[in-house]
Formats: structure tokens, C-alpha cells, sequence
């Protein structure tokens, strides 16, 4: 169980920088060194929308997220 002193944190961050930084510092305390979060609103059953409006949030390097460029096809390839 997450405790809530930790859980406070995330949810009082002032902004998006503030709680990525305070989620991957925690990830990694569960072994988590690489992690990745996406969002989108126009997610339908045959595609994830246009990559434009997608939210994507990582701490890979910038060349991995460069080399893997996120295309509707190439996106739904892991669902």
C-alpha cells in the first residue's frame, strides 16, 4: 500500500513538471527506472487519434522517444 504521506504529495503538486518529477522519483524506489504515460481523448476501437493531441510523458532519453515516433498504426500495435 502506497502510504499517504506520499500520496499528499502527488496530489498537492502545483503543476505537471512538479508531479512527474515526484512519480518517477518514486517509481524508482520500486525499481521502476523507465516509465512512460499517455493520454488522448479521441481514443476510438480502430485508433488512438491524431497523434497531434496526444499526451506523452517519459523520462526515456529523447533519441528513444525520436526513434519511436508515435503514429496511429504504430500505436495501437501494442494494445
Amino acid at each position: 500500500m502506497i502510504p499517504t504521506h506520499l500520496i499528499n504529495h502527488l496530489v498537492n503538486a502545483s503543476s505537471v513538471e512538479e508531479l512527474w518529477n515526484l512519480h518517477t522519483r518514486y517509481m524508482a524506489d520500486f525499481g521502476f527506472d523507465r516509465i512512460m504515460y499517455g493520454y488522448t481523448r479521441y481514443r476510438t476501437t480502430t485508433s488512438l487519434g491524431d497523434p497531434e493531441d496526444f499526451v506523452l510523458l517519459t523520462n526515456h532519453k529523447s533519441g528513444y522517444v525520436k526513434d519511436h515516433r508515435l503514429t496511429p498504426e504504430a500505436s495501437l500495435g501494442g494494445m
